[in-house]
């Protein structure tokens, strides 16, 4: 609600939720999905091979409503209705918060972007100036369109009129969004990903999200430094800290109902001692041992690759050369260089709650980057996810887009747990 240029209901995310009447968390997946005529059959969604830079073509399905509705019917107490949950949102939509110092930021440099659109310039801008840091906003669009979800449930989004009006406008400026593809949109319950770190176990986000493998894979390898200090105040934590998040194997992750996952590479206690090799405490990790399990340093005679790699000093110094042949290509790197113009900050909002009774929730939900696609439908309130853009492009393409895909991301909420106790949660990206 307060964070409008980060999350809301045009959104999308993950929860891992634990109860202590669980013998292990769960997990909602809500990430965004691509409408049934944006395959990458629709031409129409590229211009020169590019997407557009913010507006209406760019948003997927949301799913943050069907996420968090789903997960109340199932797991909520039963003492407190979905009404009164919305209550406290619905009243500052309708009375008005106070901007913050993020919000106002985004808006100050994101501007060009917002400007273009009526119901982001009419939202967030007065007299042509964006917003700053302590006016209050007023959003009864937003008010509205919340008091219709909690009416409703996620039907007061999917369907009906909200639904009717978002997509309406969408489609006539030119997303291939249908009402059909509203309504057809659900949050399946997933296993979390699970792992372990020196004696803790934790779940973390699952596929189509690579974050939480990602972070199990990560700590993994840093279990193998034997003597971690907090790293902003140990060097040598801080550099095994870097080696681990540069030498994580890695694996195959997109939307499971369409592709073959494999996280075998990022789970891997077996791998990550192998790819530990390639640690040492007085020279950066090279570029090519983060490609490979069989050579380089990962070979039989670690020791001596590891006395080729280049020191600490010489090898950020390549880092950044490289990083500056590569800019060229594209705002977001090469990978991104033939689809993109723009490359804007990432924005998301992470929360966790827990009670005294050992009941967890962990949180993260996003519209992608600060501002998401910069587009407020008139008279609707919100700004929508960006995520069309997070496919590929050749439909040969492992997580290619697809009619109805799910789109990855590094989302990581966790929860850790020691023994059946939960000891601490995070929402992460």
């Amino acid at each position: 609600m307060v964070e409008p240029d980060a999350s809301g209901v045009g959104g999308y995310g993950q929860m891992v939720l634990f109860l202590n009447t669980m013998d292990k968390p769960t997990l909602f997946e809500f990430m965004s999905r691509v409408p049934e005529d944006a395959g990458l059959s629709n031409t129409s969604l590229m211009v020169n091979g590019r997407y557009p830079n913010d507006g209406p073509v760019l948003p997927n399905i949301p799913g943050t409503v069907a996420g968090m509705h789903s997960a109340w019917k199932k797991y909520g107490s039963g003492k407190v209705a979905w009404k009164d949950i919305l209550a406290p949102a619905i009243r500052a939509a309708r009375n008005g918060y106070v901007v913050t110092e993020g919000l106002a930021t985004t808006l100050s440099t994101e501007r060009e972007h917002f400007l273009k659109y009526e119901g982001s310039r009419a939202l967030f801008f007065r007299n042509g100036k964006p917003l700053v840091a302590g006016d209050t906003l007023k959003n009864p669009d937003l008010a509205w369109v919340l008091t219709q979800i909690a009416d409703k449930g996620a039907d007061g989004f999917y369907r009906g009129d909200v639904a009717k009006k978002y997509v309406d406008d969408l489609h006539g400026k030119g997303n291939a969004m249908k009402l059909s593809d509203m309504s057809r949109y659900f949050a399946p319950e997933r296993e979390p990903v699970t792992g372990s770190y020196r004696g803790f176990t934790l779940f973390s986000s699952a596929p189509p999200v690579s974050g939480g493998a990602d972070l199990v894979g990560k700590l993994n390898l840093l279990e193998q430094f034997e003597k971690p200090k907090m790293y902003s105040e140990d060097a040598a934590t801080f550099h095994a800290m870097l080696a681990s998040w540069s030498l994580v194997a890695g694996g195959r992750v997109a939307d499971p109902g369409l592709w073959p996952v494999s996280l075998d590479g990022y789970l891997s206690k077996d791998t990550a001692k192998v790819r530990w090799r390639c640690y040492s405490p007085e020279h950066a990790v090279r570029p090519g041992d983060v490609r490979t399990d069989s050579g380089g340093c990962a070979s039989a005679n670690p020791a001596a690759a590891r006395a080729s790699s280049p020191p600490l000093e010489l090898a950020s110094a390549s880092l950044a050369a490289k990083l500056a042949s590569i800019a060229p290509e594209g705002p977001c790197g090469a990978e991104h260089a033939m689809e993109v113009e723009f490359c804007h900050a990432a924005g998301t909002t992470a929360f966790t709650v827990a009670d005294a009774d050992g009941n967890v929730v962990a949180v993260t939900q996003t519209l992608g980057t600060w501002g998401g696609n910069f587009y407020v439908t008139p008279g609707l309130g919100f700004l929508s996810n960006d995520k069309l853009t997070s496919y590929g492009t050749d439909p040969t393409q492992y997580g290619s887009r697809l009619p109805f895909a799910r789109h990855g991301s590094t989302l990581a909420p966790t929860i850790a747990f020691k023994g059946k106790k939960p000891v601490f949660a995070v929402g992460a990206a």
